[in-house]
């Protein structure tokens, strides 16, 4: 209903109210700042991958298992553990789920794509 307005105010009004609604837009503000920041850190972090190590974790991100992982990219599932790995460490994490959370923050949506390659 505000369309992207941080609020309003009615006539007359107290400093109060205008300073609860300027804190609720810079509170708005830093958190979309974050975001940003989030990323272009995560945009930096995909850059780094190669080819391949991107197709992993773009599989990654749409649920798919080593295995099929494998079959679809016509590899044997030790590469794909190998490159896995690879992933892992050149985003710094330790586990699937963060490795996600930087593939979607970097922009990384390629679910669709994987699931037509394994049909």
């Amino acid at each position: 209903m505000l369309g992207g307005v941080a609020g309003y105010l009615n006539w007359p009004f107290d400093n109060d109210e205008l300073l609860n609604t300027f804190d609720r837009m810079l509170e708005a503000h830093k958190a979309h700042e974050r975001q940003q920041s989030l990323m272009a850190a995560g945009r930096r972090q995909v850059a780094q991958l190669t080819s391949r190590e991107r197709e992993v974790l773009s599989a990654l991100l749409s649920g798919m298992a080593t295995r099929e992982m494998a079959r679809v990219l016509h590899l044997s599932p030790r590469t794909v553990e190998i490159h896995r790995a690879s992933v892992m460490a050149k985003l710094h994490t330790r586990s699937v789920a963060e490795a996600v959370k930087i593939a979607l923050f970097a922009g990384l949506d390629e679910a669709s794509d994987w699931e037509n390659r394994a049909a």
